[in-house]
């Protein structure tokens, strides 16, 4: 360990004892304790964590590292370990006497499935997932985009036919992952990283032929409310479904917007050619699934709506 010297004293003055370190949201240079901004607290926790008075977790350690600059094993700074320059870095960043590298990753989701892209041409990409101690690597050679897909393709290990979410089986709910991307054969330097909340993937229904949406609704959406509207092309059960990530799923109802009603012995129907429309509410993080159902029961429409989240995580059929 580096002596700590002038500086470094001044900074054990300013620290300020914490029982608990709190989970990174945002991947951040300087923010290790994840609340969007880099201020004397992250000085304060990397310092401790320089001192060995307390352990970082893998995002906390990515975001507290930042020292060399460039870094080393391909990083756009750091070195894999935090040190006293690290937390001295970190004071700069707060007090606004410096600044470091920036490189860009981010993710969106297209039809259902998670769209990795970042900054740069073609070429060849190396993207490693990583959750504490567990890691996923895939190679790319080509344009800067990585898409998860669910289609399911033979796997000659395994012997079985699993989708591209299949790997990330290992992988919990409750941590964070971190996706950084390298480029080169050899990876020689980072891209980009991104930290994210992996969410249970979820497959997706659309019966075209059985309802006419106005818009589909969204995959990705922020706690609020939702509203569908469409149009029924066959009888369309008037109670409808949502299912929250509890699990247990909520009654909705079908509003009419013009057409009729029928009661069949399958409960009220609306009937084909009206018009509806669906409100819900989503509250909380997760995965939620929103289902209307045709007449004789089987799904017209059964789609996941991710809240605060990336799908990564397999479902049962990923596997």
């Amino acid at each position: 360990m580096k002596p700590l010297g002038f500086r470094g004293i001044l900074l054990c003055a300013v620290v300020l004892l914490m029982a608990i370190l709190p989970q990174a949201h945002a991947l951040v240079p300087g923010d290790v304790n994840g609340d969007g901004r880099v201020a004397i607290d992250d000085v304060q926790f990397a310092l401790k964590a320089a001192l060995g008075f307390i352990s970082l977790n893998s995002p906390q350690t990515i975001a507290a590292d930042l020292i060399p600059i460039p870094g080393k094993a391909g990083n756009l700074y750091g070195d894999g370990a935090v040190r006293i320059d690290d937390v001295l870095q970190i004071l700069r960043i707060s007090l606004g006497l410096a600044e470091l590298p920036q490189g860009s990753i981010s993710v969106r989701l297209e039809n259902g499935e998670a769209v990795f892209e970042w900054s740069g041409g073609e070429g060849t990409y190396t993207i490693t997932f990583r959750q504490q101690n567990k890691s996923i690597t895939k190679k790319i050679v080509g344009a800067p985009k990585l898409v998860i897909s669910s289609s399911l393709k033979y796997n000659g290990a395994t012997k079985t036919f699993e989708s591209d979410y299949a790997p990330f089986k290992d992988f919990g709910p409750d941590l964070p992952v971190v996706v950084s991307v390298s480029s080169g054969v050899e990876p020689s330097g980072l891209v980009g990283a991104l930290q994210f909340a992996p969410l249970r993937h979820a497959p997706s229904e659309y019966r075209r032929d059985w309802l006419k949406l106005d818009a589909e609704p969204p995959y990705t959406a922020p706690a609020g409310t939702i509203t569908v509207r469409g149009r029924a092309l066959q009888p369309l059960r008037v109670q409808a479904y949502l299912t929250p990530p509890s699990g247990i799923p909520v009654k909705l109802k079908l509003q009419m917007e013009d057409g009729r009603i029928e009661n069949t012995v399958f409960g009220p129907t609306l009937a084909a050619g009206s018009r509806f429309s669906l409100s819900f509410k989503l509250a909380e993080p997760g995965v939620h699934m929103v289902e209307i159902l045709h007449y004789t029961g089987e799904a017209a429409l059964n789609q996941p709506i991710y809240v605060g989240g990336v799908p990564l995580l397999p479902s049962y059929v990923d596997v």
